[in-house]
């Protein structure tokens, strides 16, 4: 056989080849243009007010309170307008996201639309499903992802796995058999949910489970090393033993040894591992023991307990305003600057309303204030001056801004009549005033 007789034999097969590593290419490209649309499904939504806050707290507070009944089965109900509100509070903490919840008849449409990035490039990722009223389980009439109309029996998967990555393997499918019936009543949804016990433990794992998929998506399990965070929780614990007694200790008496421990383990080192391990140490002992359960999430939950930080610990004279600051620090760590945002205002939107202390632009002050600082000490380019200026002097006035003039214990009513919303521009106004303050401080000034 001539070598031009075989060159051409085994044109066929490169052919084939390529197809074969071409066709798929073409298959994940022709299905994500059908995914991905280039107008929303629902349009932004608007800032969340006050009785937003208070439907989400009721809509939470049933639930919880019907999964703790002893019975075999329980009945939930919810309003359009809780679920919309609840909605709408998702939004602000995840601004690509806008969701929508509609009764028409005996049929519930719930719509979302994820804004993709680049921002440049405006795209969307629509999904849409219609929910049909049912004697047992999820009766989904049709589902939508983007332009492609999803068969229920795929519906139905799609959903038992998504319910699996939240609550864990096979509580999907026990979540969904759950479902004894679903209806309409109006503008009412109700559910009647059998074994809401074990329901309750499954959503129980809920903030395990995100967490550990939010440690998916990193290099490592955890970007700390938690054998060092002992280190920071033993130097807190000789700041209290140090502290004068008689009088409540100031929250810049820690911060001082804390981020001189932090320069010192640094100086060979990486320094914002090192101030992010003080700073979520800090917010584990004087904020909430559930952040020190970050650093090593194998560690029993009554260990950060041991150690009883002192009763009080004041910023600017206050306790509340110490403990709105570290859990800012915390979360701002563990958690994007918009969700970190969402929790403040929405924790403020609750206290105007009825049996909450008043609206209190002070305490958002410190909420930023908190996030702000853990900001500053995660930037490259101000690790190590932040750790010099706070070693040196932890005076308040170097990471915490004056309050003065920030309006307090709002009520609803007045709350509405002065800022209508937190997207009028009285509230942005103040909340730029406060931004002003913050960037002026010397931990955040290069």
């Amino acid at each position: 056989m001539s070598p031009r007789q075989n060159t051409s034999g085994r044109g066929p097969w490169r052919k084939l080849l390529l197809l074969l590593l071409v066709l798929p290419l073409l298959l994940i490209g022709g299905t994500l243009a059908l995914l991905i649309e280039f107008q929303p499904l629902v349009a932004p939504l608007p800032a969340p007010s006050v009785n937003d806050a208070l439907r989400t707290r009721a809509l939470v507070i049933r639930l919880y309170s019907g999964l703790e009944s002893n019975r075999s089965s329980v009945v939930i109900h919810a309003s359009v307008e809780e679920l919309s509100s609840l909605l709408n509070l998702a939004s602000r903490g995840l601004p690509r996201l806008a969701g929508r919840v509609e009764i028409s008849g005996p049929k519930v449409l719930i719509s979302h639309s994820l804004n993709l990035p680049p921002a440049w490039f405006p795209t969307f990722f629509n999904l849409q499903l219609e929910l049909l009223p049912s004697q047992k389980g999820l009766n989904i009439g049709y589902a939508r992802l983007g332009r492609i109309d999803c068969p229920t029996p795929l519906a139905l998967l799609l959903t038992r796995l998504v319910l699996d990555l939240g609550l864990g393997k096979g509580e999907g499918q026990a979540a969904l058999d759950s479902l004894q019936k679903f209806e309409v009543e109006g503008s009412q949804v109700q559910l009647r949910l059998a074994n809401p016990a074990r329901l309750k433990t499954s959503l129980s794992r809920l903030p395990s489970r995100i967490a550990w998929l939010r440690d998916l998506s990193l290099p490592q399990a955890s970007p700390w090393p938690t054998d060092a965070a002992h280190y920071y929780l033993q130097r807190l614990l000789e700041t209290t033993a140090q502290a004068p007694k008689g009088s409540p200790p100031q929250l810049h008496s820690y911060l001082g040894p804390l981020f001189a421990l932090a320069q010192q383990r640094s100086a060979q080192g990486d320094a914002v591992v090192e101030n992010q391990l003080a700073l979520l140490t800090l917010a584990g002992y004087l904020g909430d023991w559930r952040f020190a359960q970050a650093l090593d999430p194998a560690a029993p939950e009554t260990a950060p307990k041991t150690n009883q930080p002192p009763p009080k610990v004041l910023l600017a004279g206050r306790d509340d305003l110490r403990r709105h600051f570290v859990i800012s620090v915390g979360l701002q760590l563990l958690t994007e600057q918009g969700l970190t945002a969402a929790i403040g205002e929405l924790k403020e939107l609750l206290d105007a309303g009825p049996g909450g202390s008043g609206f209190s632009f002070a305490d958002l002050a410190a909420d930023r204030a908190g996030s702000a600082l853990a900001r500053s000490a995660s930037d490259p380019k101000r690790a190590r001056q932040l750790q010099r200026l706070l070693a040196a002097s932890a005076d308040e006035a170097n990471f915490f801004p004056s309050l003065e003039g920030l309006p307090e214990d709002l009520r609803q009513n007045e709350f509405e009549i002065r800022f209508g919303s937190v997207d009028s521009p009285s509230y942005l106004q103040l909340l730029q005033e406060i931004d002003r303050r913050l960037a002026q401080l010397p931990v955040h000034r290069r």
